[in-house]
C-alpha cells in the first residue's frame, strides 16, 4: 500500500460517508487510497429482525457505498452494535487496531469525535487517541462529526477544509444508498448534511466543503 493513503475509523456502515464521504471521493479522484474500518454491522438499528439478516443487508449498503465514493478497502471488525466501549477493552481488539495502522501506514487518520453523544462514536474516538499514542503515531488525526449538529464543545482546535464542490453529489447519492436507515438517519440527516457542507464552504472559499478537527 502506498504511503500516501488514509484511514477512516468509524463505529457503524454510514458513518463514514455521513462524515467523510465528500473527502474519501476528493481523494479517490487524486488516485490516494482510502482505508475504511468498521467497528460494528450497525445491526442494532432493526431490533426486529433476525441479526444475520440485518448485518447481510447493512454490510451490503455500505459496500455499495464504498464503492461509489471510491473507497480502496472497507473493513468491518464486527464487534457488537451499542456495546463498542466494553468490547474495545480486549487486548485482542486494541492489537488488531495496532497492526492496520502499521500495515497501511495513512499518512491521516479520520475519526469520530471525542464529544459526539453517542456512546459507541465516544469510545472509538478515545480509543484512536490512546493507540496512535501508544504505537507513536506521526500523522494527524482529525475528528469528525455525526450527531453534532452544534458543537457540543467550543473547539479551538486547528481545522481542515477540503473542497468537496466537485464530489458532494457523490455523497449524497452514497447516503442514499443506506435505504434500511431512510428514515432514522438519511431523512433525518441530510438537511444537516447538506447545511453543514455549505457552511464549510463559505467559510473556505467553496461552493461546498467538510471540515475536521485536528485532535493531534
Amino acid at each position: 500500500m502506498t504511503k500516501r493513503s488514509v484511514m477512516v475509523l468509524c463505529a457503524h456502515p454510514d458513518d463514514e460517508v455521513i462524515g467523510v464521504g465528500g473527502t474519501i471521493a476528493a481523494y479517490a479522484k487524486k488516485k490516494i487510497p482510502v482505508i475504511t474500518i468498521v467497528f460494528s454491522y450497525g445491526e442494532a438499528s432493526h431490533p426486529w429482525q433476525k441479526r444475520k439478516a440485518t448485518i447481510e443487508m447493512r454490510v451490503k449498503e455500505s459496500k455499495m457505498a464504498s464503492k461509489l465514493v471510491g473507497s480502496k478497502k472497507t473493513i468491518f471488525l464486527g464487534l457488537t452494535d451499542t456495546k463498542i466501549k466494553q468490547q474495545l477493552k480486549s487486548r485482542r481488539i486494541q492489537k488488531r487496531i495496532e497492526e492496520l495502522i502499521q500495515k497501511y501506514k495513512p499518512v491521516k487518520i479520520f475519526t469520530h469525535a471525542q464529544d459526539d453523544p453517542h456512546p459507541d462514536h465516544k469510545a472509538i474516538a478515545n480509543m484512536v487517541d490512546k493507540i496512535t499514542d501508544k504505537i507513536k503515531y506521526k500523522g494527524p488525526v482529525y475528528a469528525f462529526e455525526i450527531w453534532n449538529p452544534v458543537n457540543i464543545m467550543k473547539r479551538e482546535m486547528p481545522r481542515l477544509y477540503v473542497d468537496i464542490t466537485k464530489t458532494f453529489s457523490i455523497k449524497l447519492k452514497a447516503v442514499k444508498l443506506f435505504r434500511s436507515q431512510y428514515y432514522n438517519a438519511v431523512i433525518p440527516m441530510l438537511p444537516f448534511i447538506i447545511a453543514k457542507a455549505i457552511s464549510a464552504g463559505m467559510v473556505s472559499g467553496h461552493k461546498f466543503a467538510e471540515v475536521f478537527y485536528k485532535v493531534k
